[in-house]
């Protein structure tokens, strides 16, 4: 397995302290045993984490073995809220942390706020619970050692969450942070130590606040798709479906991106964006793509005064996470955006969202799962759900056409023609 593929997207930094002789060794028994979570997702706490924000360590025991369930953040799911995640939740409600036990089993939005989410075992064979706890021991264990050296050049103590027996056999490995135990969430371990009575989610935010650090919102579903359900109670607002897509859908000098906008509510309804994006400051990828997608619509905005609330619905949870809670985490540490990927992108998006807010305009980001995820598309023709799920597929449609058009060109048209 190329490593091109374990390690894209992450930070130099963190390959760093990932790449190692261990890690060569567990690749090479892993050649012909069906993972969970693949080879692209196993490392997916470093891609979704920055190094250096990381403010608190949840450590776990192992991937859940169901095949498509983990993908690289401990107790997070993509496909369902497993029993460990919902004990978790419950929690999180009992504490007042969130405002209801949420049905969104996917926590990259704990990751991306600096929620290192990671387990003893990076894998596990499918359908084998613990079957690679021994294979992954001393990696992890070196995961960890390195890691704390890292954390010693923060300016603030992360905190570290050990829960179940086989994590807390790692607190040796762990330095400079606050480090607190507890049981599993596991349903199995509810007898004797029940979780809904772990205070430490709300002590992490607590310790966070006195090191004058920005506490973690544990709220899921602030960007649960529920949010979709108040688009009836805006309709005189602007509503924009946005979209991205690359060809071939990797970061080289071949690939091809082009991106697409469709107001479908408010006075510039039925106007569409669409262009191919230039790829000689930074090569095409889907994720730029959807992000040059919001920055082309805010672009548009500005020169628009018939306008004073925007909603942008993406089915793209990076740039809503970008927006909302990274870029202004560097903001607000005078971190320069200059020294992240995509800065030529980043840096004129954020300052144009924050001048348009400025300005007193509001702007809200809805996330909406592609390609019908939700099954929308059977829905009543004259139904809000039918609706969103149909500009979402146009907008993709228009996206990909984009990319056959001249590249760094950019066409503000019509849905008509």
């Amino acid at each position: 397995m190329s490593k091109d593929i374990i390690f894209e997207g992450i930070s130099g930094e963190w390959r760093r302290i990932l790449d190692n002789e261990l890690l060569d060794k567990i690749l090479e028994s892993l050649e012909s045993v069906d993972i969970t979570p693949g080879y692209d997702k196993m490392f997916e706490f470093a891609r979704l984490t920055p190094i250096d924000n990381i403010k608190v360590i949840i450590l776990g025991q192992d991937p859940y073995p169901t095949k498509n369930t983990a993908h690289g953040l401990a107790f997070s799911s993509k496909t369902n809220v497993p029993p460990s995640l919902k004990n978790i939740y419950k929690n999180l409600y009992e504490f007042k942390l969130t405002n209801e036990i949420n049905e969104i089993g996917d926590l990259s939005f704990w990751a991306i706020q600096g929620v290192l989410l990671i387990n003893t075992a990076l894998t596990t064979i499918t359908g084998e619970i613990g079957s690679h706890i021994k294979l992954w021991k001393k990696y992890t264990n070196l995961l960890l050692k390195n890691l704390s050296m890292k954390i010693e050049t923060y300016d603030y103590m992360p905190i570290c969450m050990l829960l179940g027996d086989k994590a807390q056999k790692k607190s040796k490995y762990i330095s400079n942070c606050t480090i607190l135990e507890y049981a599993h969430p596991s349903p199995l371990a509810q007898h004797s130590s029940p979780f809904i009575e772990c205070g430490h989610f709300a002590m992490a935010n607590n310790l966070l606040t006195e090191q004058n650090q920005r506490p973690i919102n544990w709220n899921i579903s602030l960007v649960s798709n529920k949010v979709l359900d108040g688009f009836r109670c805006h309709i005189k607002d602007t509503i924009v479906f946005t979209d991205g897509s690359c060809q071939p859908n990797k970061k080289c000098p071949e690939s091809i991106g082009g991106y697409a906008a469709c107001f479908v509510a408010g006075p510039y309804a039925d106007t569409t964006l669409y262009g191919n994006i230039d790829n000689t400051v930074e090569f095409a990828s889907n994720i730029r793509a959807e992000g040059y997608a919001i920055y082309r619509v805010l672009k548009f905005m500005k020169k628009q005064n018939n306008w004073n609330k925007l909603i942008i619905v993406t089915d793209c949870m990076f740039w809503i996470e970008m927006i909302s809670i990274t870029m202004p985490s560097w903001d607000f540490k005078n971190i320069d955006f200059s020294e992240k990927q995509n800065s030529d992108l980043t840096k004129p998006l954020y300052k144009l969202y924050n001048k348009l807010i400025d300005n007193d305009k509001k702007i809200e980001l809805v996330h909406i799962r592609s390609h019908n995820k939700n099954g929308w598309l059977s829905k009543e023709y004259d139904s809000y759900e039918y609706f969103s799920a149909i500009s979402n597929e146009y907008v993709d449609d228009l996206a990909k056409y984009a990319r056959t058009i001249p590249i760094d060109t950019h066409i503000i048209g019509n849905i008509y023609n």
